[in-house]
């Protein structure tokens, strides 16, 4: 388990000078909290198998847009990991662009059994048809909820990588 801590003893001394009181007095600046919230941050083994972290993340919306992934055994070893950039899109297309990035990564590597996981809600009911899909990214649902129509392709795609 991963644990933060930080060393506040700085935040009283400062806090209760005039000096400081005196810069927030006539402004629109509010205190929200004396003490920041602490995060305990762990990596659970509670699957079987190998479980797939991705994410997309666009600087804007839209934007240039990236995205990556984490492959784990269920002993945290890496198996594979990979990062992408995608061009210039909208922060759910980013997403869009991880997951088929990371499906195809595990075709190519001959995994067909995984656990997927990412952050957005939006997209997982979207694949899930839970949700409708928006135009922009509906050939991309569409490859993300038929990989294997891809075939050879995404294999070629990553050898002429790796060959560069």
């Amino acid at each position: 388990m991963l644990e933060f801590f930080s060393n506040f003893n700085m935040v009283k001394p400062i806090s209760s000078s005039l000096h400081f009181r005196g810069l927030f007095q006539n402004t629109s600046v509010r205190r929200v909290s004396k003490f920041p919230r602490a995060l305990a941050v762990a990596w659970l083994r509670d699957f079987n198998g190998i479980k797939l972290n991705v994410d997309g993340s666009s600087l804007g919306n839209p934007s240039s847009i990236g995205g990556g992934g984490i492959a784990q055994d269920n002993s945290g070893s890496v198996i594979l990991s990979f990062t992408e950039f995608f061009g210039c899109c909208t922060k759910l297309q980013a997403e869009a662009h991880a997951l088929l990035h990371g499906i195809k990564f595990y075709l190519c590597h001959s995994i067909t059994q995984a656990t997927i996981e990412m952050d957005s809600k939006v997209l997982l009911d979207i694949v899930q048809n839970k949700s409708s899909t928006p135009w922009q990214l509906d050939g991309l649902i569409q490859h993300i909820q038929h990989p294997l129509s891809e075939g050879q392709l995404c294999c070629n795609m990553f050898t002429k990588k790796q060959t560069r």
